[in-house]
């Protein structure tokens, strides 16, 4: 009984000297980290778990560059100036440009604008323009091309303006095979139904300014409108009265000075209209030294001549005094004292206006 009681008491000091050595042999030092401990899956330390830093953010795309394909504004007619609309690019962009005729570049045309010749007439046109600007690559676009580029002239009107006397339209050069319509103005506003290419002058049309606008049309050109101008007045200006047989220089609306005057008879009219002075001559032999052709007279040393409409003419006249009345073939027969001193006072150009 005691040899079993001393071998189980040995036993159990054993046991415990081995637990109490697996204790030491398990225990952390200073240095050792504490282990962590397992929850139901939650693991608990004594510092927190490291993090990784965030990336960087990548840098915003730069903004696109834009451009617009530009536009051709102005009439496409020979003598007109046309002009390109870049249209909305980035701001801040410059523009440089080349114009084109029919594909082909056209001899420094490098601006923004373009006058058309008689170069370019019947010829397509486009331009190119380029944008540029700091950070951006450059960018070309290139204008859709207009119709053909067509001959047009800015129309003038003949005729009397008196009442129950007929205006006409005097059309000028325009591209062969152009159709065309008419449009009357008064003061700038369309006459009803006044859509030929003449005009009937009536009492309420007499004061005012008319003009009149033409169109022209042809396939694959461009349609044109041209209108008409009247004469400036603000400077000197002649008017002869064929039915008071009167000549007046004018400044403006003021009447300088009124003469009477001999112009043609019925069977050699002087012609109304307006007119300028083309040419002066302080003398000059009129008609022709052979009295068997025509004109059929022949006079020598005409003082003071000052032509405005073909061979007719404002010049002194010393063979008669029956001023005031009709008798010359056609010109506008002056005192010699008078047509000296309308000599000295207008110019080649004045404006010479001829009424009834």
């Amino acid at each position: 009984m005691r040899k079993w009681s001393r071998a189980r008491a040995w036993g159990t000091a054993t046991a415990a000297m081995l637990v109490a050595s697996l204790l030491v042999a398990v225990a952390p030092s200073a240095a050792t980290a504490v282990e962590p401990t397992t929850l139901t899956g939650v693991v608990f330390t004594d510092d927190p778990p490291p993090v990784d830093p965030p990336a960087p953010e990548p840098d915003p795309a730069p903004a696109p560059y834009v451009s617009s394909t530009p536009q051709i504004s102005g009439k496409v007619a020979v003598g007109s100036t046309l002009t390109a609309k870049p249209g909305s690019w980035t701001s801040g962009s410059t523009f440089t440009y080349r114009w084109y005729a029919n594909g082909k570049a056209i001899s420094k045309a490098t601006t923004s604008t373009l006058k058309l010749t008689k170069a370019v007439k019947g010829k397509r046109i486009s331009v190119r323009v380029v944008g540029k600007k700091a950070g951006y690559t450059a960018v070309a676009k290139t204008s859709a091309k207009t119709p053909r580029v067509a001959t047009a002239a800015t129309p003038k009107i003949s005729g009397s303006k008196q009442v129950g006397k007929t205006l006409r339209v005097v059309r000028g050069t325009w591209t062969p095979g152009t159709k065309f319509s008419y449009q009357w103005l008064a003061d700038g506003k369309p006459i009803t139904k006044a859509k030929k290419s003449t005009l009937k002058i009536t009492k309420s049309l007499k004061p005012k300014k008319i003009t009149v606008t033409v169109t022209g049309k042809k396939a694959g050109y461009a349609t044109v409108s041209k209108t008409s101008t009247t004469p400036k007045r603000t400077s000197r200006w002649i008017e002869v009265d064929l039915s008071s047989q009167t000549m007046t220089m004018r400044e403006g609306s003021k009447a300088v000075a009124t003469y009477k005057v001999s112009t043609g008879t019925k069977s050699h009219p002087t012609k109304t209209g307006t007119f300028k002075i083309r040419a002066k001559l302080r003398i000059q032999n009129m008609g022709n030294p052979n009295l068997s052709r025509p004109p059929y007279y022949y006079t020598k040393n005409v003082p003071w001549v000052m032509y405005f409409n073909g061979d007719q003419a404002l010049h002194g006249a010393y063979w008669h005094n029956n001023f005031g009345r009709v008798m010359s073939h056609g010109c506008v027969n002056l005192p010699v004292n008078v047509a000296k001193k309308l000599y000295a006072w207008a110019k080649v150009g004045t404006t010479v206006v001829v009424k009834r």
